[in-house]
């Protein structure tokens, strides 16, 4: 799911033809057919399952994969258009109030469905959610969006791809949860020659001088 995730690189640079921001080039484009060919990849490679208790990849989980990657795409060429430098902090103010809003709507929801009962975790499990929260994603996505300002859609979401190996290294070294074929590896190495390909066609569009 963190290849699938990191498409999001092939969704900016699609999206900013759409916020007239992109050109047309062939490391655009092996940009683009190299990442989609890993999703492709990754989503056919069969994985063997070690740990009972370790998470199994779905249908569901593997579209919402992709439902967040076209998110990022569009949601970085957004910002990069229409938010400047010096809103980034109301910005992100505005998206903890609407999280915490919608968050508890959800939550309430939850509860009088039935479908998720509210259920208060223990203190370690609490303190991991809270680390979780202010590092994985507060901290992380303030950095990202700066970066999305300070750099372009592009690059900013090509740097979030290195995910991918620290994903792989985690799940099969350190969790020993699954094994993956040579398949999905292959996967992970296309998605970075993708990474690579619109991180040297960006270098050429801010550096035109250089030959690219």
């Amino acid at each position: 799911n963190t290849i699938l995730s990191s498409s999001s690189t092939v969704w900016s640079y699609l999206f900013s033809f759409g916020f007239r921001r992109g050109h047309c080039s062939f490391l655009g484009l092996v940009c683009v057919i190299c990442a989609m060919s890993g999703v492709v990849l990754a989503v056919l490679g069969q994985e063997t399952q070690l740990d009972p208790n370790a998470p199994v990849d779905t249908v569901s989980g593997e579209a919402l994969a992709v439902g967040s990657a076209i998110a990022y795409g569009h949601f970085s060429n957004a910002l990069a258009v229409h938010v400047k430098p010096s809103q980034v902090d109301f910005l992100w103010g505005c998206v903890g109030l609407l999280c915490l809003a919608f968050g508890s709507c959800l939550m309430t929801l939850g509860q009088i469905t039935g479908l998720e009962p509210f259920e208060m975790p223990s203190i370690k499990a609490l303190l991991i959610m809270l680390l979780n929260a202010f590092l994985g994603t507060s901290i992380s996505d303030y950095i990202w969006a700066r970066a999305v300002l300070l750099t372009t859609p592009l690059v900013a979401t090509v740097a979030l791809n290195l995910t991918i190996p620290v994903s792989f290294v985690t799940d099969v070294v350190i969790l020993r949860q699954h094994a993956f074929t040579w398949m999905a590896p292959l996967g992970a190495v296309m998605v970075c020659a993708g990474v690579v390909a619109g991180a040297v066609e960006e270098a050429g569009v801010a550096d035109p001088d250089n030959g690219i």
